[in-house]
């Protein structure tokens, strides 16, 4: 039999008799899988034609060989065949490099752990060292367990690049700035995160410098308002700029201080279990290499998740960093004793899962802001689905679309395909993007008289530093890029636009005639003026226009038990010893988004499976820890941050 690590060569099985094992169900969704044989472990005869698996072919390089294709289908049943489908993307020197997708293989089923060559062991081994996985890391860490956190890149993930905002309520530092409201984020500041500061109570995407507390959400939009009571429960993490980075590095620090153990560049290639079920550890590639380490980080800072127009950046820096992985790093097999977190970060750079699960996104993924990195490839998602877990809400995304400020957008209003106005334009802006894309093609156009298009300018050439790159200039952009259309009357800027002229101008003329008459907005929106004076502009405010600069993550990933955070199967049974957090799982904010509530789920999805990955005996026999037969990485093997 062939073992882990030991290169496939044509002297020890010939290619007609490749040896591969399945044994769970999963359908990879990814946008191409690449097999490499040194990893295939079993005894089940695959059948093959010479050369070639059906018509897909077995590529040599030295002694190594390589099946292609983009997807691996392996069924339950032990010695049924695998099937593998679709086109077969090749990069130089037959390496497969296309960028979107996730590189995840089928379960390695371990007959007897206690004969494996471990490379390390841990309580608890955490996928991903973002938020989400530095909390797990911290809580399990804090209750006695023994924790490995891998990252693939080591950066901070999705995190270190976000706005840094937490959606909490009844704090000191609402209290502290006379904000009376009902929760809190001590967990955090005891870990050094630089919290509280002044209040800004205007509407706002982000707060300006020196604000720290703002409203994040619809707090204000009067239809929420009679609701629940409003006040401003966005915290953003003291810092200059998008302030991510600060909270990050807080929280990294911490977990170095207590003693969590770090592998970077090591990417999880699958789950190890037992013939139980029980998942016992991770299979994952590692680079050792510094020069290797500093050229894969060079890849991901590349990709930054805040800037605009990056797709080519995308596909060439994930190429070159899947190409480093597959020629510099190595495999290892690391232990959990206790559990294994998964907490990798959502699937925005997967353009097969975005056009599956969100077609309008997926369609028109080259114009999006992803606001993630390399590493959120849905690669952790489809960890947990070859151990047999379920996804939920995989339908879900934010998809934000700035109005204000500058505050003159807020004046105008936004009309779809039909001329219908679908939305109040002042809610969050994450229910705004949304809602254009819910529209037919995911098409709108925000329409402006003379008067409010010159307000605009003059807004945006008013702003002054960090609020004039991150506002003013996408703003611009969009008005003399993204093809904004200009004419003398309504029915001729129906005409250039391709909408029901009767439709466009009845809406236009019910919007002024509300404020004419006193009326409250159809839609409830206070910030209001008369579209009256030509020219008449329309803005692309369209999910397709690059210019547009619609900012996107995805929500959905796997099910998981809501008091522990074990993944869960299709029939709701949890899989033993393993746990998603943060992007990875379907958590709080899977079905409804504003600013800060995903980086406070990471906290408490991260928090949750850590505890009870910490204080989970997984009752079998064969995960016992056994020191003599594990080497560890302070034995000198492997990099240790």
């Amino acid at each position: 039999m062939h073992r882990v690590g030991e290169p496939f060569n044509q002297h020890a099985a010939g290619v007609d008799d490749l040896c591969i094992r399945f044994a769970h169900y999963a359908q990879f969704e990814s946008g191409f899988a690449h097999q490499d044989t040194r990893s295939m472990v079993g005894e089940t005869p695959f059948p093959s034609t010479k050369g070639s698996i059906g018509r897909f072919p077995i590529r040599r390089r030295g002694g190594d060989f390589f099946i292609y294709g983009p997807e691996f289908v392996h069924r339950a049943a032990l010695g049924s065949r695998c099937t593998v489908r679709g086109p077969q993307p090749r990069g130089r020197n037959g390496i497969m490099v296309k960028t979107v997708g996730n590189l995840i293989e089928p379960l390695l089923v371990l007959d007897d752990p206690e004969k494996a060559q471990w490379h390390d062991t841990a309580d608890v081994v955490v996928v991903g060292f973002g938020g989400a996985g530095a909390c797990a890391s911290l809580e399990a860490r804090g209750m006695g367990a023994d924790v490995l956190a891998i990252d693939r890149f080591g950066a901070g993930g999705a995190t270190a690049y976000s706005g840094g905002v937490f959606y909490a309520g009844e704090t000191r530092f609402q209290k502290a700035v006379g904000i009376e409201d009902s929760k809190h984020l001590e967990w955090l500041a005891a870990f050094g995160v630089p919290l509280g500061g002044d209040v800004f109570l205007e509407k706002t995407g982000y707060p300006p410098e020196g604000k720290f507390l703002y409203f994040s959400g619809n707090e204000n939009v009067p239809e929420y308002k009679a609701i629940a009571k409003a006040a401003p429960r966005g915290h953003r993490t003291r810092g200059v700029g998008f302030s991510g980075y600060a909270y990050y590095d807080a929280i990294s620090a911490s977990a170095a201080r207590d003693g969590v153990r770090r592998m970077d560049h090591t990417r999880a290639m699958r789950l190890v279990t037992d013939r139980a079920g029980v998942v016992i550890g991770v299979e994952a590639l590692e680079i050792t290499d510094e020069k290797q380490c500093v050229e894969h980080a060079r890849q991901t800072k590349k990709v930054h998740p805040m800037r605009a127009f990056m797709a080519k950046t995308v596909d060439r820096a994930g190429a070159r960093a899947r190409e480093l992985e597959e020629r510099h790093g190595r495999r290892v097999l690391l232990r959990a004793t206790k559990g294994v977190i998964l907490s990798a970060g959502g699937f925005g750079y997967n353009e097969d899962l975005l056009k599956r699960h969100l077609p309008i996104y997926g369609n028109n993924w080259r114009a999006l802001v992803r606001m993630g990195t390399l590493g959120c490839d849905g690669s952790g998602i489809s960890l947990g689905m070859s151990a047999g877990g379920a996804t939920a809400y995989m339908d879900s995304v934010f998809a934000g679309r700035i109005l204000s400020p500058p505050a003159g957008l807020l004046k105008g209003i936004l009309l779809n395909r039909k001329a219908e106005r679908f939305c109040n334009e002042e809610i969050y802006l994450g229910y705004l993007g949304r809602s254009i894309g819910e529209q037919p093609e995911g098409t709108a156009y925000l329409i402006l008289d003379e008067t409010q298009y010159k307000t605009v300018l003059k807004q945006c050439f008013r702003m002054r530093g960090a609020d004039f790159r991150w506002f003013a200039l996408p703003t611009l952009a969009n008005i003399f890029l993204g093809g904004t259309k200009k004419a003398r009357s309504l029915q001729a800027l129906a005409a250039q636009l391709n909408m029901p002229a009767e439709a466009l101008i009845q809406n236009v003329n019910d919007y002024n005639g509300a404020q004419q008459s006193g009326a409250s907005d159809p839609l409830s929106k206070k910030s209001r003026s008369p579209i009256v004076k030509p020219p008449f502009r329309a803005l692309n405010m369209s999910i397709g226009n690059k210019y547009g600069s619609t900012m996107m993550f995805t929500l959905g990933g796997l099910k998981v038990d809501e008091d522990t955070g074990n993944v869960l199967r299709h029939d709701g049974t949890p899989i033993v010893g393993l746990y998603a957090a943060g992007r990875t799982a379907a958590g709080l904010c899977a079905i409804g988004y504003f600013s800060g509530v995903s980086l406070s789920d990471g906290v408490f999805s991260g928090r949750r499976a850590g505890r009870d990955a910490a204080t989970r005996n997984l009752q079998s026999s064969v995960v016992r820890n056994s020191s003599s037969a594990v080497p560890t990485l302070a034995t000198g093997a492997g990099r240790n941050q």
